[in-house]
């Protein structure tokens, strides 16, 4: 089950951090959320990311990256060490032969593992701008299963992913990536008409030689 909108979130970002468009208290999100078996993470997970590469390659952002933001042993995760490792095999199947993936221990969420599209700057900073996320203990906790053929009960596996991401980054992204000059079908001005004479405009202003 595949359920999306473009919904408001608030974050209560730390001092300091906000800056600009690219990371605000209030953001506008591209959010779905699928709803899938374990033996469907995979697949779903392939298809959120390819949805995602493609969608940055009309607005001609270019993916440096993939992050596999993983879990690490400096704090705690919510979690079995089975789930996460099958979640982290997964994601990374999802991702082979797409563009480079790069190991990001301690970048996953405390519920679970994600692929991240990584931006970098003129200046080199890196930026994540959309994301594949998986998500196996909220189900869980809101008792969510599925009837399986065995006719027996088990936990589903939800995945949170972005096909645009944050439309606020996305849009300091593309003014940083153009200059203030945007592709001709995004730019909310398109078209410009400048007048090369002074004349009143009445009929056809003449054109001086």
């Amino acid at each position: 089950m595949r359920l999306n909108e473009l919904g408001a979130m608030f974050r209560a970002e730390r001092s300091g951090v906000v800056s600009g468009l690219s990371r605000v208290r209030q953001i506008n999100l591209d959010d779905t959320h699928v709803f899938c078996r374990p033996d469907q993470v995979e697949h779903e997970a392939a298809l959120g990311l390819r949805a995602a590469l493609r969608a940055q390659q009309i607005l001609g952002l270019p993916v440096d990256h993939i992050r596999l933001s993983m879990r690490d042993d400096k704090r705690q995760w919510l979690g079995s060490e089975e789930q996460w490792r099958d979640a982290e095999d997964a994601l990374r199947r999802a991702a082979q032969g797409v563009v480079e993936v790069v190991d990001g221990p301690g970048e996953a969420a405390f519920y679970g593992p994600k692929l991240d599209l990584q931006l970098r700057d003129e200046q080199g900073h890196e930026e994540t701008i959309a994301t594949v996320q998986l998500d196996f203990t909220i189900p869980q906790r809101f008792g969510l299963t599925y009837h399986g053929a065995d006719g027996d009960d088990h936990p589903v596996v939800m995945i949170h992913r972005g096909t645009v991401g944050s439309m606020e980054r996305v849009t300091a992204a593309l003014l940083e990536h153009y200059g203030g000059r945007l592709p001709f079908w995004l730019a909310p001005r398109q078209l410009v008409v400048l007048p090369v004479s002074s004349a009143p405009a009445s009929g056809m202003p003449a054109c001086d030689g």
